[in-house]
């Protein structure tokens, strides 16, 4: 519900009192996820604490709202914006809204993440649509994603219904064209959606939604229904939560609820990951602070979370930042969680950052975490940007965090159109520079890079952490990669390490360790080798430890020989253990040969001993397949050779196929030819699949199945219209992309 949240926020700035600045603070968000709103506070006390500021033009208008963060690990956060920073451009009777994401520190200047939104309106002033706009770019290419949703009002100007179509990143799912029927209660909050999608969906898809609300306008339920009337599973085993306010209109309560109607019955004794409280008690006090969370089961009994937690407790200094928080289990004892620790406390910097947070243990206690780390220290430069962080034991003495490092300093550096981005330097104990530290973020886990230059390699380091930065594994088992590559960019090393730095077999890799060793000589030879956590030699998925190449004198891989890990000639039989290539005088590869540990002919696992390669100058003519008594064999497909044919601009215009006995056929899909045709411009027309007879026949085009499909270019970049046709040459489906 993003979408109406934002809208339901753009009406209530319309109405607001003239005036050029409102100042917010951000809620603390608790150990689930859940924020508490925003609360004015006045300008004097927003230059001292984590603050949002809304800026209004003359005549009333929002046109800028910035997030002033001054340090996430207190958890800032707000459910309005949807970056940290909107800006608003008014036209006739519409406005177009800029989301930026987050800079690198406070007030610093903004990054646009190229999303923007476009909410027009109708002669009553109602919103008629609302146009999402989004680009990515991958690899130097930009793609643009667009989505819309038009308003239907009835003669009272009451919301009545939606149209939701494209790729629309707000609301109702991606891609999921549909209408969305509503009902509102006497304060205009929607109550009930009811879904009719265009295109056919899944029986568990999402067709309806009920909200029940207080009096006071607080959501206290949101039910979701699929096609089967079914209530929807929101997390397993949860269908629904109820939120519960106090007098002050802060949740207070929030209890899950399944399918039954029934509070989760989550237990202690269960030993899997759905182990977590059925319901969860807020003490907040007239500002919103959180001052104790608790846990309960089912049956109104104290839940320990963690197997230990029952009760956390949140304290703060007069300026409402959070100073400590720290865990009671049974008969208000302290306990320790999971990490090892009791809580945490902190200290701030006098425009209210973080400057000091450490760690307790038992009895609460100071304690360090699991690599010494006791207390981390935040320095500030003169513009009061972070600019250093260091780590001290409960000695106060220096150590190194789990990555060897003892203190990072950042450096800020922009490009000519001013956008700004932080380089981390990483220092040891002893103050000896180590490397660059590059952080980013992908779906809500933080990735960090750490570029090494050593003598003769680049050191590039890979860790991932949790939404509270803290080292988290992925659920292949590792939580950092190191790769060591050559000044030429040739990858050396690669190494997977856990959370406490120790190599980590990888089954998904087959090994926790693979190396590429390069001859000093003149003959180029490579070897790599897999190891495991021990640094022996194991195999690898394809069941091989040791792989070593020869090179000809035009540098190309000549031989590759398949060892195990006791150095010895692959004998599986599903393995061969050595191919043998062999390139024309232009170094086109022309066959491919496998042979086994008795240097005779063998077939890989797709069921080959030879492939021939035959070329026109670069472009491959001819591909074919052999058995290892030399025989022509099909592939998969029923096809021994395919060949290809080009246009005088070197574009392919036909594929076509042969069997065993040399003759033309069809593959299984009973295609004999497919043939592309080209624009003057040499951007492709079409492409059909036809039979021997040169009849069009259905296959897999551009993913569809269909007999042809056409292009149309627009005039932005990356505009393309595709129609899909039958058999019998008629449009079955249209797409965008």
């Amino acid at each position: 519900m993003k979408l109406l949240v934002s809208l339901s926020f753009f009406f209530l700035v319309l109405n607001l009192q003239a005036q050029s600045k409102k100042y917010y603070r951000s809620a603390f968000m608790d150990a689930f996820g859940k924020c508490e709103g925003m609360y004015p506070i006045s300008e004097e006390e927003a230059m001292t604490m984590n603050y949002y500021v809304f800026e209004y033009d003359t005549i009333n208008r929002l046109y800028d709202v910035k997030s002033c963060k001054m340090d996430d690990a207190v958890g800032v956060y707000s459910p309005i914006l949807n970056g940290i920073r909107l800006s608003y451009i008014y036209k006739d009777s519409e406005v177009q809204i800029q989301s930026y994401i987050e800079g690198d520190d406070l007030e610093n200047l903004y990054e646009p993440n190229s999303f923007y939104w476009q909410v027009k309106f109708n002669d009553q002033k109602r919103v008629s649509s609302i146009i999402t706009f989004e680009v990515s770019e991958y690899d130097d290419e930009f793609f643009e994603e667009h989505g819309q949703v038009i308003y239907s009002y009835n003669e009272q100007a009451e919301l009545i219904s939606m149209n939701v179509s494209g790729n629309h990143p707000f609301y109702f799912g991606e891609g999921k064209d549909k209408t969305v029927s509503v009902k509102l209660n006497s304060k205009n909050q929607i109550i009930e959606e009811t879904y009719e999608f265009l295109d056919e969906v899944e029986i568990k898809e999402i067709v309806k939604v009920e909200h029940l609300y207080t009096e006071n306008g607080n959501l206290v339920f949101e039910k979701k229904y699929n096609r089967s009337n079914e209530l929807y599973e929101i997390e397993p085993l949860i269908c629904y939560k109820t939120f519960l306010y106090d007098s002050n209109g802060y949740v207070n309560q929030i209890t899950n609820y399944n399918a039954l109607n029934e509070i989760v019955s989550f237990l202690n004794n269960e030993t899997t990951s759905l182990n977590k409280p059925s319901i969860i008690t807020y003490l907040n006090d007239n500002r919103g602070n959180v001052l104790a969370i608790n846990f309960f089961n089912h049956k109104n009994e104290s839940f320990l979370v963690d197997d230990s937690i029952v009760t956390i407790e949140y304290s703060y200094d007069t300026l409402n930042n959070l100073i400590s928080l720290f865990n009671f289990g049974l008969n208000k004892k302290p306990v320790i969680d999971k990490n090892g620790f009791s809580g945490q406390r902190f200290q701030y910097h006098e425009i209210g950052r973080i400057s000091e947070e450490s760690y307790f243990g038992v009895n609460q206690l100071p304690t360090n975490n699991s690599h010494g780390v006791h207390k981390i220290v935040y320095e500030f430069d003169s513009y009061d940007f972070t600019n250093a962080e260091f780590y001290l034991n409960e000695n106060n003495e220096p150590v190194e965090d789990f990555s060897g490092v003892h203190r990072y300093e950042f450096e800020y550096v922009y490009d000519d159109e001013g956008f700004g981005k932080k380089l981390i330097k990483a220092l040891d104990k002893d103050l000896n520079f180590i490397g660059i530290d590059e952080e980013t973020e992908l779906d809500g886990e933080a990735i960090k890079y750490r570029i090494m230059l050593n003598d003769n390699s680049l050191i590039v380091k890979e860790c991932w952490y949790d939404s509270l930065t803290k080292p988290m594994e992925l659920p292949e088992g590792f939580h950092k990669v190191e790769y060591n590559y050559s000044l030429n960019d040739i990858l050396l090393e690669e190494r997977y390490y856990d959370s406490k730095n120790q190599l980590k077999y990888i089954p998904t890799k087959g090994y926790a360790k693979k190396t590429l060793t390069i001859d000093d000589t003149l003959s180029l030879d490579r070897e790599i080798k897999f190891y495991n956590q021990n640094s022996q030699l194991c195999r690898n998925l394809d069941s091989v430890a040791v792989i070593k190449f020869k090179y000809n004198s035009s540098n190309l891989i000549s031989e590759r020989i398949q060892l195990d890990e006791f150095e010895n000639p692959i004998t599986n039989i599903t393995c061969y253990y050595k191919e043998l290539n062999k390139y024309d005088l232009s170094g086109n590869l022309i066959e491919t040969a496998y042979y086994n540990s008795k240097n005779k002919l063998m077939e890989d696992r797709f069921g080959f001993a030879i492939y021939r390669f035959v070329y026109d100058g670069y472009l491959l003519k001819e591909k074919s397949f052999y058995s290892k008594k030399k025989k022509l064999k099909l592939d998969n497909k029923n096809i021994a050779i395919y060949v290809f044919e080009y246009d005088s601009n070197g574009n392919l215009i036909k594929e076509q196929y042969k069997n065993c006995k040399s003759k033309f056929t069809e593959n299984i899909d009973s295609v004999a030819t497919i043939a592309i045709d080209y624009y003057p411009n040499q951007q492709i027309k079409s492409v059909e699949a036809r039979n021997l007879l040169g009849n069009l026949v259905n296959t897999k085009l551009e993913g569809k199945i269909c007999a042809r499909i056409e292009y149309v270019y627009g005039t932005e970049e990356n505009e393309i219209s595709i129609k899909y046709f039958s058999t019998s040459n008629q449009e079955i489906e249209e797409g965008h992309e």
